[in-house]
């Protein structure tokens, strides 16, 4: 017959206090004698807490989280070399605006559209994160630019950005995140 390893056996302590599957005593005792005393402690409110910290975010939610926020980063490739940005936007008919100025970023944004984008937020309790993948294109009506300039988009830093851009969304995904401390690493 062949002996199960110690961490092998410590899943299945796992898999029992979570689908609550009594264990044999004869199994709990061979755990306690293959993890030394003091390697690895969790106890029943960690493996709780343990069980939902990530939830993923409905697009509805991922929306309603962009709506709620200003600052981003994105993200662009050429000739196989990543680049990100910080950037100040604003989300709106489900697209994303910012602002920027000739330079780096709408010389790679003309080389390569595709783009990634990400915002975040961080409370007492709770985190989240949206990433959207989509192309990027520069405003060319003065009817867009108008239109996007009415919203409240405006630079962070005391500087001209002239050139409207738009991130037209091809996937829209978030997390939310219970924030807690890391649960204990030894099973009592």
């Amino acid at each position: 017959m062949k002996t199960a390893s110690p961490t092998t056996k410590v899943f299945y302590l796992l898999y029992t206090l979570v689908e609550g599957v009594p264990a044999s005593a004869k199994i709990a005792a061979a755990i306690r004698r293959a993890v030394p005393v003091g390697a690895w402690t969790m106890t029943f409110n960690d493996v709780a807490a343990a069980e939902m910290p990530v939830q993923i975010l409905t697009e509805e939610e991922c929306w309603s989280a962009l709506m709620s926020a200003s600052l981003g980063r994105l993200a662009v490739t050429v000739g196989g070399v990543p680049d990100i940005f910080p950037v100040n936007f604003v989300a709106a008919d489900r697209h994303l605006f910012f602002r920027t100025a000739p330079g780096t970023k709408l010389v790679e944004l003309t080389v390569n559209n595709r783009v990634a984008f990400e915002t975040d937020g961080v409370g007492q309790d709770e985190a989240w994160s949206v990433v959207i993948h989509g192309e990027a294109r520069a405003l060319s009506t003065q009817r867009e630019i108008d239109d996007v300039a009415a919203l409240p988009l405006r630079p962070l830093i005391p500087t001209v950005k002239a050139v409207f851009v738009e991130i037209v969304p091809q996937s829209v995904t978030g997390r939310r995140f219970t924030l807690g401390p890391e649960p204990s690493a030894i099973l009592e």
